[in-house]
């Protein structure tokens, strides 16, 4: 529903025209209305609205469809609305509000001219004729507040037919009135005449044509003439308290008032000083005095005017060049304000020293002033900014609780005490030199840019029985700084920003949780002990020499760029990161202490160190380690890695150059790092067939980054198709396996080998330097497996059976030894305790009575860790008549141990049969354990070694099932290939679990081929030779082919093999030339919300 809206100005002139057939027939209403007053037949008539019959009725009924009610009748008001509602709802509206509700309807309207509602009448909004203003005024007598100006008629006449009908005008207020007061004499009188109770009379920015205004009015208590043009002013008005007269042209003032309590003279130019003088000296109840930018006042009036008005508390004096305030004395002053005062200097501040009661001073740009030294007991406010000249300030002011000391530039020294004060800042002081604060509730010190301060040591600058709460101190910028010592228990923010000659800090302060050291560029010493820092970051220190720290709360120390640390010492129990990256003269050696004392480092970054291999070794007191990163680095073995560092997550190598392929091999298959989930060997020198192996062998690891590896090639792709190579499984998952087998056809159960001179399973795998069921070489072995690890434990297939005695027949054969890595070298080591062990001659009776003591069998445990069961190739092929490898881990054969022999073990053979090489384990220059074998059997083991398949197929499988490989489940989630220009295409088609794929800039990248049901982003952009793609990912995200030579059915194909898009990145693809394309696009891939593309 739409009601016309007449303007309110033309509603206005339309009520006031016709308003005095209105009034007369409406009853005054007095809050609370207890019964409704007589409606009148018609209340609105005479006002002219055209709106027009048909347009009324319509009207009508809008109403009455829109509220449900029946709509005003003309002869009555049928609006369900009681008049007390009314009365109090409209008692909340100004007069717009109420013009514009009368138009509703008649009972609204009658209700909105109720005289109540206008207590103030505004006639400043529109020019109004001479009769409107009287008819209005008639008709709201009760009005207690009247504005005027624009244009109103400003007379006696005006005074006495509008003024003076108003029974309880109180205040009135001229506003600019065409800049002219005409007879303003006669207006004054007429107002003391007419208007008796006035008491506030405001007069703004009006011409008073009389030479000389007399104001005499027996009320009136607040005159404010501001901005206006006269001559002179006489006010006799016995009860006036309170006179302005801020910008007026007067030259004369006389006063006759002798109760005024503030007098407003300011910026009043021309007022004569001797005029002031006896004005002020005629009012001694005066208690605020303004006479700021009085340009001719001088110290003869203010020395009168203090003797005249003993009771003056606030005097404004600013911008007064006069003005020395020498023999003033003000005892009951409370707050002086003097900004811009020349002469404002020693003698002001001896002034100041008797208002024994002052509370606020401001003395700002008082240039002159160059000390100041004040005991004044409850001043509270003190500012004293830009005072170019102040040196010295010393303040004994206990209520002091705001200090204003910005842009102080010849500032030297500071001393304050209070009991109150909080927070100070004493910005921008070049030359400050000393400071010394005495404050029980000082919390904040800010002293940014202070160059001046040197050496900040000792209780000197901040006792800490003299500042107990300081929590926070600033520091910045301030150049000049060269050494810092702090002891305070309650310090926890600190900030030296930007501090560039800063050369050492020691800081004990046990509470300090914040410090910014960023722009100290010459700090060679720090001292932090004790802290309660959480995180420091000291990269930013490139000439940071020593280091010292000790907090238990630190979480991550960050001295990334300190190229000149060379010692550090920590002592951060709860430290869980470290970040030493480029700190070139920090020894590797030095982490031993470091481990020592941050047992909870989780993740430790080495990139760019002078890394060792003794170094490495102290990471074994790490035991949370999972993050390691040695990029840059000089590292050319990972063995000490692999020993100390058991669970690592994440082994970062980038650009180490000299690592070679072999370096990665105990990787494969979990062997070593067995709980690694991300790989980054970007830009290091490694071969495309040892990144394939990697990929293929170790598909326990979830994230790899190869980016920048040049020689990358294709074959990569090929060992991702193929599936993931597995350690060798038995396929019977009984717990027998074939040595329990072995004990069955024998006559033994397992629980009674446990009862052999080797003693129990649990005994028997304990050995010095063997860690069964534990962690040995970086693999976890569980015992009852409760606990697994990524991969499978490593087996192999089944070797070949060894004689006992080549005349043997096949129960000798069946009772020979069998080797095979079935889990952890204690394992393996077990067995072999319940090996039959031969003399050479055959003698099988002897055979079974002689068992491997505990000293060779710990020997041998060591053995197979540190060299797994290959052989070369000349040394293979012999039978083993004795274990020299059966030694002490010391070297040394232990004594009163009889040297066993072997019967015949063929160990080349498992070498030849499983997966598992002796080069994947220690590379192609490992050393290889000597085994001299007997001569006797290379006859019969070389044709064995011939027919090895027949062997396998015609003799009995020990443990029922032969040996196979399982495939585990290919666990790689996020793929980098940035930068590698030896690929010629991408193909990726069975990475069940792959999400993240980033092949960017691979330059010679031409074809690109990838349906992974994963996939979240892919990233192919600036592959300047990528001319055909297929991508089939129903839940990829995200795609970037910027920079890519697709052309739009390419890109289109790309499109609807992944409806899932919300990403599309396709700028500079400029093989691209259909504006369709992107239409199409945004059609085939509904939920896309990105989509950057050229402007064609």
């Amino acid at each position: 529903m739409q009601i016309p809206d007449p303007s309110i100005d033309e509603f206005l002139e339309a009520f006031l025209l016709n308003y005095g057939n209105l009034s007369d027939r409406f009853p005054r209403l007095s809050p609370p209305l207890i019964e409704d007053p007589p409606v009148p037949d018609d209340p609105f008539a005479g006002v002219v609205l055209d709106w027009g019959d048909e347009e009324n009725n319509q009207q009508d009924e809008e109403m009455e469809d829109y509220y449900g009610v029946e709509a005003a009748d003309p002869e009555g008001l049928v609006f369900d609305l009681t008049q007390d509602l009314l009365y109090k709802v409209f008692s909340h509206l100004d007069a717009p509000g109420l013009c514009s509700v009368a138009q509703v309807c008649r009972q609204w309207g009658a209700m909105s001219v109720h005289e109540d509602f206008w207590h103030t009448l505004d006639f400043t909004r529109k020019e109004l004729r001479t009769e409107d203003v009287v008819d209005v005024c008639k008709k709201f007598s009760n009005a207690s507040t009247v504005l005027m100006g624009n244009g109103n008629r400003l007379d006696e006449y005006i005074v006495q037919k509008a003024l003076g009908r108003l029974r309880n005008l109180t205040s009135l207020s001229i506003t600019d009135a065409h800049n002219n007061l005409s007879s303003a004499d006669h207006f004054f009188r007429a107002l003391t005449q007419h208007c008796r109770a006035l008491t506030t009379l405001s007069v703004t920015n009006v011409m008073l044509t009389s030479s000389m205004v007399v104001i005499s009015h027996p009320q009136l208590q607040t005159l404010v003439l501001d901005h206006t043009h006269n001559h002179g002013l006489r006010l006799a008005c016995p009860a006036l308290k309170s006179l302005s007269l801020q910008h007026a042209t007067l030259s004369g003032l006389l006063l006759e008032c002798p109760l005024l309590e503030s007098v407003n003279v300011g910026a009043c130019a021309k007022l004569a000083d001797v005029m002031l003088r006896t004005a002020l000296v005629a009012c001694p109840a005066l208690k605020r005095l303004d006479v700021s930018g009085c340009a001719l006042v001088t110290d003869d009036t203010m020395r009168q005017v203090a003797v005249a008005c003993a009771r003056l508390e606030r005097l404004d004096a600013s911008h007064c060049p006069l003005l020395t305030f020498s023999n003033v004395r003000f005892p009951a002053l409370l707050e002086f304000t003097a900004m811009g005062c020349e002469g404002v200097a020693t003698s002001c501040v001896n002034m100041l020293g008797y208002a024994h009661q002052l509370e606020s001073l401001t003395l700002d740009y008082c240039w002159t002033l160059a000390a100041l030294e004040l005991e004044l007991y409850h001043l509270q406010n003190v500012s004293l900014f830009n005072c170019r000249m102040l040196s010295d300030v010393k303040l004994r002011t206990p209520r002091l609780s705001s200090l204003r000391l910005d842009s102080c530039g010849a500032l030297r020294k500071v001393d304050i005490y209070s009991a109150e004060l909080r927070a100070l800042a004493l910005r921008g002081q070049p030359f400050l030199r000393e400071v010394r604060l005495r404050g029980p509730e000082l919390t904040s010190l800010d002293l940014t840019e202070c160059d001046g301060l040197h050496e900040l040591t000792g209780e000197a600058f901040l006792d800490p029985q003299a500042c107990p709460k300081m929590t926070s101190l600033v520091l910045d910028n301030c150049e000049g700084l060269t050494r810092l010592t702090l002891a305070s228990p309650s310090l926890s923010r600190l900030s030296l920003a930007g501090c560039s000659g800063l050369s050492a800090v020691d800081l004990a302060c046990p509470a300090l949780t914040s410090l910014a050291t960023d722009g100290c560029n010459r700090l060679a010493t720090a001292r932090l002990a004790p802290v309660a820092l959480a995180d420091v970051s000291l990269g930013t220190c490139p000439h940071l020499a020593s280091l010292c720290i000790q907090s238990a709360e630190l979480a991550g120390l960050d001295l990334r760029g300190c190229g000149a640390l060379e010692g550090v010492e920590l002592d951060c129990p709860a430290m869980t990161r470290l970040d030493t990256s480029y700190c070139s003269k920090l020894s590797s050696l030095s982490l031993a202490p470091m481990a020592a004392k941050c047992r909870a480092l989780s993740t430790l970054v080495l990139a760019g160190a002078v890394v060792s291999l003794d170094g490495l070794m102290a990471l074994s007191e790490l035991k949370n380690l999972s993050r390691l990163d040695l990029s840059y680095t000089e590292i050319e073995s990972l063995e000490p890695i692999f020993s100390a560092c058991t669970q690592l997550k994440a082994l970062l190598l980038s650009a180490c150059k000299r690592l070679p392929d072999a370096a990665l091999t105990p990787l494969h298959f979990g062997l070593r790092l067995p709980l690694l989930e991300e790989l980054d060997v970007s830009y290091c020198n490694l071969s495309a067939g040892a990144v394939g192996e990697l990929l293929a062998r170790a598909p326990h690891i979830a994230r790899f980054s190869f980016n920048g590896c040049s020689k990358l090639d294709d074959s990569i792709w090929d060992r991702l198709a193929e599936p993931p190579e597995g350690s060798p499984k038995q396929r019977d998952e009984r717990p027998g396996n074939c040595f329990e087998q072995r004990d069955q056809r024998s006559g033994e159960s397992p629980e009674q080998g446990d009862e052999r001179p080797g003693g129990p399973p649990e005994q028997r795998d304990e050995h010095p330097g063997v860690a069964t069921g534990q962690q040995q070489g970086g693999l976890e072995h569980p015992r009852d497996g409760s606990k697994k690890i990524a991969s499978e434990p490593l087996t192999c297939p089944p070797a070949p059976r060894v004689l006992g005695d080549p005349s043997e027949e096949s129960p000798g054969r069946s009772e020979g030894l069998f080797v095979g890595v079935m889990g952890s070298p204690g394992k393996v080591a077990k067995r072999l305790r319940e090996v039959n062990l031969g003399d050479g001659n055959g003698g099988r009776g002897e055979v079974r009575q002689r068992k491997l003591t505990t000293q060779e069998m710990t020997s041998f445990e060591n053995t197979l860790v540190r060299h797994p069961f290959t052989l070369d190739e000349g040394a293979g092929k012999r039978p083993v008549e004795r274990m020299t490898a059966l030694e002490s881990p010391g070297g040394e054969k232990a004594e009163g141990a009889e040297k066993p022999s072997v019967a015949a073990t063929d160990l080349s053979a498992v070498a030849q049969d499983s997966t598992v090489s002796h080069s994947r384990f220690l590379g192609p220059s490992a050393e290889i354990p000597e085994i001299p074998v007997a001569e006797a059997q290379v006859e019969e083991l070389q044709s064995r070694e011939s027919q090895s398949d027949e062997l396998q197929s015609d003799e009995p499988q020990i443990g029922g099932d032969p040996m196979e490989f399982e495939h585990p489940r290919r666990m790689l989630t996020s793929l980098s290939l940035v930068g590698c220009n030896g690929l010629r295409s991408v193909r990726l088609e069975t990475c069940p679990e792959l999400t993240d794929l980033n092949a960017s800039l691979c330059g010679n990248v031409r074809q690109a081929r990838v349906t992974c049901p994963k996939l979240v982003q892919l990233n192919l952009s600036q592959c300047g030779r990528l001319t055909a793609a297929a991508v089939q990912c129903s839940t990829l995200r995200t795609l970037n082919i910027q920079g890519c030579q697709l052309d739009d059915s390419e890109v289109l194909g790309m499109a609807r093999g992944c409806p899932a898009l919300e990403t599309l990145d396709v700028r500079s693809c400029v093989r691209m030339r259909s504006d369709d394309t992107v239409r199409t696009v945004r059609e085939l891939c509904p939920g896309i919300r990105r989509l950057h593309c050229d402007a064609h």
